[in-house]
């Protein structure tokens, strides 16, 4: 996290150049850039509700558009080649941040290309902490992305919930962790997330139509995880081992049996969380 102490400007900047660009503040997309925001500065987008801020979107040829109101319904504007929809969130009963979405559209085939830049100037701060994110990296092309990202807090909904083992993958080839994988902690609630990873990497898996094929996904390591379950539970309820085996006893199990990997000396941590799937430890 960048914390800064005078008065700047912090540009988050991307480059757009694939035709339509959804920016979704909220723990469902990949690309994440984060800091806080401190009297008398200059930086940019997403707040939570209690604090108040003035926001100016500027285009890569220099115009801008703004200070954007907080105000019900969408806000549409055109910059350039690009339409630019703006709505402002409000709390709901899970989520006690205002979420600000921003939709970019091309008027026609692509987005105006170049630096795009979201500027924030304070009015009234409370803790000042706000997050940005971009859609997860299969939506994007490889040229658009955030001047500063940062890889934590990037795990998709519903792996942020409590009461889930959520599940990263890592390359069992080499023992090393998978670049795609979301990573922790939780941005709220700051709960080690994953819990634990498995392989995701090169997988040979079961192709829609039947035969089958290589994929590479969390999708991927999920699956592993599912079957280490209903073993454990095939050894504590099935065999008689365990008969009270509810599901937060069995994600100790495999949190306990999780086995580190080299280049990792602090656990748990918000790539790995607490280690690698270890079935065979995991059974007391």
């Amino acid at each position: 996290m960048c914390k800064m102490r005078k008065r700047c400007f912090l540009e988050l900047c991307s480059i757009f150049t694939i035709k339509q660009i959804k920016m979704f503040v909220v723990q469902i997309c990949y690309h994440h850039c984060e800091h806080i925001i401190r009297p008398g500065e200059i930086q940019s987008i997403y707040l939570p509700k209690r604090n108040k801020n003035c926001r100016i979107l500027v285009h890569p040829g220099g115009t801008a558009i703004g200070p954007l109101q907080r105000i019900q319904g969408t806000q549409r504007f055109q910059l350039g080649e690009t339409n630019l929809l703006v709505y402002y969130g409000e709390p709901s009963p899970y989520n006690p941040y205002q979420e600000i979405y921003l939709d970019f559209i091309p008027v026609g085939s692509y987005i105006d290309d170049g630096i795009w830049k979201i500027r924030l100037t304070p009015i009234r701060i409370t803790d000042g902490a706000f997050d940005m994110w971009l859609p997860a990296g299969n939506v994007l092309n490889s040229g658009t992305g955030f001047l500063n990202p940062v890889e934590e807090t990037t795990l998709t909904i519903p792996s942020t919930a409590t009461k889930v083992i959520t599940v990263g993958a890592y390359d069992a080839r080499f023992d090393q962790a998978a670049a795609f994988s979301g990573r922790g902690y939780t941005r709220a609630t700051n709960q080690v997330k994953p819990d634990l990873v498995a392989p995701g990497v090169e997988i040979m898996s079961c192709a829609p139509g039947g035969g089958y094929q290589v994929r590479t996904g969390t999708s991927m390591a999920t699956p592993f995880v599912t079957g280490s379950a209903a073993l454990l539970m095939q050894w504590g309820i099935v065999n008689g081992n365990d008969a009270y085996l509810y599901g937060e006893k069995m994600k100790a199990y495999l949190i306990r049996g999780a086995r580190r990997l080299p280049g990792f000396t602090v656990y748990p941590n918000p790539v790995l969380g607490w280690g690698a799937l270890c079935t065979a430890n995991s059974i007391p």
